[in-house]
């Protein structure tokens, strides 16, 4: 027993060393993708503006999003210097890890050290997490584990009766999350203190003087920031935007076809991208669930928020699997405490025999670089192909040594295929995928104006990237101009409006299916 907890141990550290470099190796190697350029194109206007409440894209209001997240992003390109895409997705590897020491200092107090921290190296190793969503420079993995915090912070006091910490602590968090994302963070919080209050038969805490406070709080911050805000600009149609961009994902604002369709999909796309630990959900289809999961509360608390909450989100077709990450952590945590509980021998062979699957499956994919061809070039390509095939092999091996049942050596393969990804799959897609074209020919674009002004012709589309582009080459604003009679400037604009005028065309592009024309005015 003591030499398989100090092979444990030594499994943990290996685990934490290989997560930094496997979230950092190449990490801005691929252009800007999904909303990364919004985000990074409202904090550079706000720098070049030097107004730092009102959010703006190409000079034009923006409403979409409160300004939380730009203001961190403001303080990295300031203090760094640089606004690229790794100083971009910074905030979401550091936010990742740090969500990850919050679950494990969260739960061990509640579930033994062990599921505590392999409920972290789930969340930091599931597929969607760690394949796609820990590269990009979103919001949702701060906004997250800023909510999650607020949420068990509801546990933790309520248990404890200390009503004038929970209240105003979820509510401080609360208005955080408000401030980068909205409604959403609102919608969390009502839903997870009516549930918990009610399932601990505590309904009369909600009507406590502590209640009241947190709800000024939250209204002071809130309101605070709009009333510097109506300094600038009417909120009038920032909070009809906020309130749009949260209710047009509902069933209510899609058709009945895509919703039905949504109701049936929604558990296997999730089974999916919670992969290989979703895999351990067989072991939860015993008779005595239950009766198991009520001798602990906290895991009562997790059935009873997932309860609650994820029924918002099944009935909304336009549901992103990042804007479900708060969950994830009481997923995580359920499935392996049922692992780890004698009992369902059966099921926990089949989760064995799945988990045996998914490795061979890990050292197949390390043989992809000896068997198709790889366009990138990529130094010592077989060396590190060879390296990544063998400790992959090695960990493989070990798992079905230890009688397949040692889950540490899940984490270690999954953060190895993913140093694997890093220096095979990025470099192929970087060199291949049609975005590296569009940010050349973006940058291009902006190097072509030289000293002259470059507008947005009148109501040509302008992608967030391609702006993103041309103001970190240029570091100015590209604004539209709406009249376009400007003499002797530069315009960017859809080739339909190039006969409008006698323009000079200087160069043409395309970006994401839409061609462009730089010209200039005589």
């Amino acid at each position: 027993m003591l030499e398989k907890t100090e092979s444990n141990k030594l499994l943990v550290a290996l685990i934490c060393i290989l997560a930094v470099p496997a979230l950092l190796i190449n990490l801005d190697i691929m252009p800007t993708l999904g909303d990364e350029a919004t985000r990074a194109l409202v904090a550079l206007e706000f720098i070049l503006r030097k107004n730092y409440i009102f959010s703006t894209i190409n000079g034009e209001p923006y409403y979409n999003k409160p300004p939380l997240y730009n203001w961190l992003l403001v303080l990295l390109f300031n203090t760094s210097g640089r606004a690229d895409e790794w100083i971009l997705r910074l905030p979401a590897v550091i936010s990742l890890l740090a969500f990850c020491l919050a679950i494990y200092f969260t739960m061990k107090k509640h579930v033994t050290t062990k599921i505590a921290i392999l409920t972290a190296f789930a969340f930091l190793t599931f597929g969607r997490m760690l394949f796609y969503d820990s590269m990009l420079g979103h919001i949702d993995i701060l906004f997250s584990l800023i909510l999650y915090l607020a949420i068990y912070s509801i546990f933790y006091f309520i248990v404890k009766e200390r009503y004038f910490l929970l209240f105003p602590t979820a509510y401080f968090l609360t208005s955080l999350a408000f401030l980068m994302k909205g409604l959403p963070a609102i919608v969390f919080l009502g839903l997870s203190l009516c549930v918990t209050f009610f399932s601990f038969r505590k309904l009369k805490g909600l009507f406590h003087p502590a209640h009241f406070v947190g709800i000024f709080l939250f209204l002071l911050i809130i309101g605070g920031y709009f009333l510097i805000y109506n300094t600038y600009n009417s909120s009038d149609d920032f909070l009809k935007t906020l309130w749009s961009e949260s209710s047009k994902r509902t069933a209510f604002e899609n058709n009945w076809k895509s919703s039905l369709s949504f109701l049936f999909i929604f558990p296997f796309e999730y089974l999916f991208h919670l992969m290989p630990w979703s895999l351990l959900i067989v072991t939860c289809f015993r008779k005595d669930f239950f009766n198991i999961a009520k001798n602990n509360s906290f895991i009562i608390f997790c059935l009873i928020i997932l309860a609650i909450n994820i029924p918002v989100y099944w009935i909304s077709p336009e549901t992103r699997p990042r804007y479900l990450f708060l969950l994830f952590p009481f997923i995580f945590v359920i499935l392996i405490y049922f692992y780890f509980k004698e009992g369902a021998e059966r099921q926990k062979l089949i989760t064995s025999i799945l988990l045996s699957v998914a490795f061979i499956v890990f050292v197949l994919m390390a043989c992809f670089p000896f068997l198709v061809e790889i366009h990138a070039q990529i130094s010592y390509k077989y060396l590190k192909a060879s390296v990544l095939l063998i400790l992959l092999a090695s960990t493989a091996f070990l798992f079905f040594k230890s009688g397949r049942k040692n889950l540490f050596y899940l984490p270690l393969a999954l953060l190895i295929a993913r140093i694997g990804f890093d220096l095979f799959v990025l470099p192929e897609r970087a060199t291949v995928s049609p975005e590296v074209k569009w940010k050349k020919d973006a940058i291009a674009s902006a190097k072509i104006s030289n000293d002259l002004p470059l507008y947005i012709y009148k109501y040509s589309f302008m992608k967030h990237n391609l702006s993103y582009y041309y103001t970190i080459q240029k570091n100015k604003m590209l604004v539209r101009d709406f009249v376009g009679k400007k003499k002797n400037v530069y315009y960017i604009m859809e080739t339909f409006y190039f006969h409008e005028q006698p323009f000079k065309k200087l160069f043409e592009f395309q970006y994401d299916g839409r061609q462009y024309f730089i010209v200039k005015s005589e």
